[in-house]
């Protein structure tokens, strides 16, 4: 099962209709100049109140930046990860170059987050990037693969099925506004991976006659 992550969220009940649309994980950004920026205070209101099992991401310029913020996991753009915190870093992708960061830095990562390079934003950029590139970096790391990067419910099924990631991710494509979700981009996002998901296993799964 392709997983799924919506990111940006900003306030309770857009945490409460992630999860209850189908999302695996919520990610919580911790850059103060992103209009998608959350206190720890605010994020540790909403974690708190969140039912149990649901998986938390502290998303931050540097890892450390996250050592305030009450989530289970933290990505991270730059710099090295934290010990004994499970982390994983988001590569921005502009061409095949940047793939030679993963194979001399991330061959053994439990994960890594491939993101579209963005001259002025970290993330959140709403832009896709060359989706063969995110194929061609499974050669280059046993890492998981999380995918972002403009994705949203019209493109993500061809995203998926080039790249078969382990994860998706998402945020500006389930918004009406920055920081603030729309029911029917998240649903019908996470309706559409799930589809996905579907057809695929009843591929694998057909007889052999």
């Amino acid at each position: 099962m392709t997983r799924i992550k919506i990111c940006g969220i900003t306030n309770y009940d857009d945490a409460v209709l992630a999860i209850e649309s189908g999302a695996d994980a919520l990610g919580f950004i911790g850059v103060p100049d992103s209009p998608r920026y959350v206190s720890p205070h605010d994020a540790q209101n909403i974690v708190k109140r969140l039912p149990p099992f649901t998986t938390t991401v502290a998303v931050v310029r540097r890892a450390a930046d996250a050592s305030v913020y009450p989530c289970d996991h933290i990505q991270y753009y730059t710099g090295g990860p934290l010990e004994n915190v499970h982390c994983y870093k988001a590569i921005r992708v502009r061409n095949a170059r940047d793939l030679q960061q993963i194979s001399a830095e991330h061959r053994n990562s439990s994960a890594i987050l491939l993101d579209t390079f963005h001259e002025d934003l970290l993330g959140g950029s709403g832009q896709t990037f060359d989706w063969a590139l995110a194929l061609q970096a499974k050669s280059f790391t046993n890492a998981a693969i999380i995918l972002a990067g403009g994705l949203n419910q019209d493109n993500v099924t061809e995203a998926c099925t080039t790249v078969h990631p382990y994860a998706v991710d998402i945020a500006s494509g389930t918004e009406s506004s920055p920081g603030r979700k729309d029911r029917f981009k998240v649903m019908e996002f996470v309706q559409a991976v799930r589809a996905f998901d579907f057809e695929r296993d009843r591929i694998v799964n057909l007889p052999i006659r």
